[in-house]
């Protein structure tokens, strides 16, 4: 979520600050959620391990590197092929439910449709009608219509099981979509400017 609020000029001091207060709200609510839910347990250790690799190590390395003229050059490019190496690491690790839950797939895809697309298109038009400042904005956006699909994908596999992680599948894609449009759509509204 950050590279995209920066890829759009939004800001991301606030975006970090909200992801970090966040994760560590997740750390108490997720396992609280899930025992409501499901009457099961997630094992705290596993989700305070996962948090720590899949958030904390990359907000803590992106500090420093952001200092580094050829780490911004080329920042753009990295996130695609970060992005890339997700969509084919998960893909591929949950390839065998999808192929065997066929059925699953137009209701996944309508209601990550609506989750992503829906949402992020929701938060931004009471953005504007707010009339929220561009950075602010984009940043909102960002932050109610992507998720982090990474860690979701690693808990629900090591909770609940393979069949579990087809939610975050399907939503990744229309994650990847949605990434593509946000740029022409803040441009069709004269909130994201021209490089």
């Amino acid at each position: 979520m950050v590279p995209i609020t920066a890829y759009l000029k939004g800001d991301t001091r606030r975006t970090v600050i909200s992801l970090a207060l966040l994760y560590l709200i997740g750390l108490i609510l997720v396992p609280l959620i899930t025992l409501a839910f499901t009457n099961q347990t997630v094992p705290l250790s596993d989700l305070i391990l996962q948090t720590i690799l899949l958030i904390g190590i990359p907000i803590l390395a992106s500090r420093p590197l952001r200092r580094w003229p050829r780490v911004v050059d080329v920042r753009i490019s990295a996130v695609g092929i970060a992005f890339f190496f997700l969509v084919i690491a998960v893909a591929g690790s949950t390839r065998g439910p999808l192929l065997a839950r066929p059925e699953l797939i137009v209701p996944l895809a309508l209601f990550s449709f609506l989750r992503t697309f829906g949402i992020g298109t929701l938060v931004s038009v009471v953005g504007r009608a707010l009339h929220f400042a561009r950075p602010d904005l984009v940043a909102l956006t960002a932050f109610g219509s992507f998720k982090n699909l990474g860690l979701t994908v690693v808990l629900a596999f090591a909770v609940f099981g393979s069949v579990a992680t087809l939610p975050s599948i399907v939503s990744l894609v229309f994650e990847i979509l949605w990434l593509a449009a946000l740029p022409a759509m803040f441009r069709a509204h004269g909130v994201v400017s021209e490089r």
